[in-house]
């Protein structure tokens, strides 16, 4: 499933690079068309390319309505498979918000609503991915009032990003009437412009395809950026000339805020495709907001008319007789200047000290606060330092008895096993008497004469191996064992004898073989040695350091 999604993911990628290089070069022919036909100077980024593109302009025709585009892939099955929507809430919803959720269900048809709980939203894509649903729709709030719309297209985008406001749930309009299941009729108003197209797809394929007669319509009207959502049922009078209309809500309205070409789930690493508060109607008003010019105009107006009776030359002329000297006016200013200024540092020093003081107050405080809390945590580090000490002591302990347990247990293992003998190869019949054909095998191949009594239990093992199964045979002691086994290689028909060795000894040797240290390497009398090259022989236990013993020889 992991690869398959990558793979799609890859051949996405790689057709909206094609698109992206297809697009460029459509629109700089389109440049130099417009130029070339009102007989305009070339632009400069196209001056370099203007031959090769001109020569290309005669053989393209009008074609289509332009390239195809990632919507042609996002929504390709868009009337052919009935959309499945899945419905769910920002964490810790509130009563209203899931309210809101279970009223946003009954609006899609197909749809499931899902409770949010601690899911991330990788977790959630991931899962819708995997039962094939085709939108994921997300509701917000703020302060347990729903404000904020998400519509995420599966598997890869796009995801748009409403606000929500004006919002009026069902049991909150009066005569509302009764909810219909049917596929719904829609209808969109002034979505014409390329970005009120894409948010009409967006929407639209929400729905499944409608039947005739379905008496259910749900209206997505823009005015002014703002798109009001109504959700009516119809019927007809009985005369059958009239309608009725019945809203049966809820009702709000959404204003677009981005679009993303890629799932909510990559949103920090996926394209913008769209990002303002532009608008999404070629008939939103445009017109420039006058009232401010008009309040400043009205202003200047009063102003003049004040200004009007006001002094003149004359009048000014008058009233600066009886005024000081400009120097000594320069004395009296320069005086109080000084005056004022002396008050101004001497109240500013006086701040200062003030708010240094508060400061270091406070900064003590802070300071005193840190030293309790750093000789806090100096005491639980020291408990825990002590408690962790006493707690490696017991593993060390644990680990050293551990490996005596074990050791102990493959000595006794081993020693139980010491007079027993594995045969490999040897013949099966139906049957068969294994004790006195192994007496006679042994007897014949080997000359030697064995008693019933000196044969304590034999019996066949499991084997995943073809041929005969393997024996153990048990013998009386150890000197019969060693009477046996010194005659092993007169044996015949490939049967062959060996030492019934425990696994944890054959593990030591198969370790002991890997270093490539030792010429020789066998078991003897419950014990495994090995030796080197310059005649060292020694014992090993399953727990020893191979190298570290050969370093020390002993």
């Amino acid at each position: 499933m992991l690869r398959r999604q990558a793979r799609l993911r890859r051949e996405y990628i790689y057709r909206k690079s094609i698109e992206d290089r297809e697009r460029t070069i459509l629109e700089k022919k389109q440049k130099l068309k417009n130029a070339l036909d009102d007989n305009n100077q070339i632009p400069t980024d196209l001056q370099k390319d203007a031959v090769d593109l001109q020569k290309t302009l005669d053989w393209d025709d009008k074609g289509a309505d332009g390239l195809t585009t990632h919507i042609d892939d996002e929504y390709k099955w868009a009337g052919v498979e009935d959309p499945k929507i899945m419905v769910t809430t920002s964490r810790d919803p509130s009563s209203k918000l899931k309210q809101f959720a279970k009223e946003m269900k009954l609006i899609f048809p197909n749809s499931q609503r899902i409770n949010r709980g601690n899911y991330e939203i990788k977790q959630i894509i991931e899962a819708c991915r995997a039962n094939d649903v085709t939108d994921l729709v997300i509701l917000h709030e703020h302060r347990g009032v729903p404000d904020g719309l998400v519509v995420c297209h599966l598997p890869y985008g796009p995801t748009a990003y409403f606000t929500l406001s004006n919002v009026i749930m069902r049991h909150d309009i009066p005569d509302v009437g009764t909810m219909s299941e049917a596929y719904p009729h829609l209808i969109f108003n002034k979505l014409t412009t390329r970005l009120g197209r894409r948010v009409m797809n967006i929407l639209k394929y929400l729905f499944p395809v409608p039947k005739e007669e379905s008496k259910r319509v749900m209206t997505f009207a823009n005015e002014d950026d703002f798109i009001s959502y109504r959700h009516h049922v119809y019927k007809k009078s009985e005369e059958g000339k009239d309608i009725e209309l019945s809203e049966v809500g809820p009702r709000f309205e959404m204003q677009l805020y981005q679009i993303i070409l890629g799932t909510i789930d990559t949103k920090d690493s996926a394209d913008v495709e769209w990002v303002t508060h532009s608008e999404v109607s070629n008939e939103s008003n445009t017109s420039v907001d006058l009232t401010g010019i008009i309040s400043i105009q009205r202003d200047i107006e009063e102003i003049k008319q004040n200004l009007e009776g006001g002094l003149k030359k004359i009048d000014l002329e008058n009233a600066t007789k009886d005024l000081v000297k400009s120097s000594d006016l320069e004395v009296i200013v320069t005086t109080i200047v000084k005056n004022l200024f002396k008050e101004f540092t001497s109240s500013i020093e006086t701040k200062i000290d003030k708010k240094v003081s508060e400061v270091i107050e406070e900064m003590q405080e802070k300071i005193d606060a840190l030293s309790i809390e750093n000789e806090n945590l100096r005491e639980k580090a020291e408990v825990a330092m002590k408690s962790l000490s006493a707690t490696k002591k017991e593993l060390h302990q644990n680990e050293r008895l551990t490996r005596e347990a074990i050791t102990s247990s493959n000595y006794n293992e081993q020693y139980s096993r010491k007079n027993n003998i594995r045969v490999i190869n040897f013949p099966w019949r139906e049957r068969q008497d294994l004790r006195a054909d192994f007496i006679s095998k042994v007897k014949r191949d080997m000359n030697v004469e064995l008693e019933e009594r000196d044969v304590v239990a034999i019996h066949r093992i499991p084997s995943d191996k073809l041929g005969p199964k393997p024996l153990i045979v048990r013998l009386f002691s150890s000197d019969v064992k060693r009477r046996v086994m010194r005659e092993k290689k007169n044996l015949q028909d490939h049967v062959r004898f060996y030492d019934d060795i425990s696994k944890r000894n054959i593990e030591l040797m198969k370790r002991l073989n890997e270093t490539e240290w030792f010429s020789d390497v066998w078991y003897f009398n419950c014990g495994v040695y090995g030796r080197i090259s310059d005649g060292l022989q020694l014992k090993f236990n399953i727990f020893d350091d191979i190298f570290l013993r050969l370093r020390q020889r002993k």
